[in-house]
């Protein structure tokens, strides 16, 4: 996932030295792929569906390759259909049978960023659009009063968890900001979680 910073640092700097850097990390993911195309760190963990995905999309963004861009797309679904649950949520591996409040923000924060980059023919934009709505709509119903997610989601007696909140506040902005989602249903839930995240700010 390192090889994000350099991609970043290219496409702001246009520094040649970055871009070379960042793609090294970006094809060595996929150096020796596996029969079905996927990168051998394929491990079925649920924080691969952004640690994996992500390194693809920059590679993606700062060369235009739609290649990147197709192996994102591809390791995502793959994932979505080994790991998704009918709820919407995801358990952190097969088997591990806890909704992770943190693993399903890596997840929730992985879709939104591929839904930005994926074009709308894409043939698996669908898939991912659906698998993505079903995990909000799901996660809506789990926010507490508070307006925290909690750090295994669907027990109340499990503690607040900050990066999980602001991970699923990052989705449902983004999923508001693009229209994939209805601003009257998830723009008060985001606001009310953000507002619960900035109380956690010291001076």
């Amino acid at each position: 996932v390192f090889g994000q910073l350099p991609l970043e640092l290219y496409m702001q700097e246009r520094q040649f030295r970055y871009r070379v850097m960042g793609l090294a990390f970006a094809d060595a993911q996929w150096d020796n792929p596996t029969a079905d195309g996927l990168t051998v760190q394929t491990r079925w963990w649920i924080d691969d569906m952004y640690m994996i995905t992500a390194l693809q999309l920059q590679a993606y963004r700062a060369t235009g390759d739609a290649k990147y861009l197709d192996r994102a797309a591809r390791e995502m679904v793959a994932y979505l259909d080994k790991l998704q649950e009918p709820n919407g949520l995801f358990f952190h591996a097969p088997d591990v049978k806890h909704f992770w409040g943190r693993g399903d923000g890596w997840v929730a924060v992985g879709m939104a960023e591929m839904l930005r980059d994926l074009p709308a023919k894409h043939k698996l934009r669908k898939p991912i659009l659906a698998a993505y709505k079903n995990m909000m709509a799901t996660l809506l119903t789990y926010q507490a009063d508070t307006g925290m997610w909690r750090q295994i989601i669907d027990n109340a007696q499990s503690w607040p968890e900050t990066s999980s909140t602001a991970m699923f506040t990052y989705a449902f902005v983004t999923g508001v900001k693009n229209g994939w989602l209805a601003e009257e249903n998830y723009g008060p839930a985001a606001r009310k979680a953000w507002i619960a995240l900035v109380g956690y700010l010291t001076p």
